[in-house]
């Protein structure tokens, strides 16, 4: 429904073209609005996509903590020399 720009362009081109820019101007600022807030509503939605819930972050941080603690007993390890099962205050100093 609704009227074509193209009849609603030719009732204004009589009036000169001062009027006829300010219609152009008009429909040209209207079609950017109109993609800009589409675009906009668009890359919310996207972003709300792509943005981790909390399962995944709680997930990772598991997966983080779990890494972490490897890489500890790991150096734990390292710095037992005499496997005792306890690390000396020698043992930490030569490390």
């Amino acid at each position: 429904g609704g009227v074509d720009w193209e009849v609603t362009y030719q009732l204004i081109e009589p009036l000169g073209h001062v009027y006829v820019a300010a219609f152009i101007f008009y429909i040209t600022f209207y079609n950017f609005a109109v993609m800009n807030i589409l675009t906009g509503i668009f890359v919310e939605n996207a972003m709300k996509l792509c943005r981790p819930d909390d399962e995944e972050r709680v997930a990772e941080q598991r997966q983080k903590d779990a890494r972490d603690m490897d890489e500890l007993k790991r150096l734990a390890v390292s710095i037992d020399t005499d496997g005792s099962g306890t690390i000396k205050k020698d043992e930490f100093v030569f490390a």
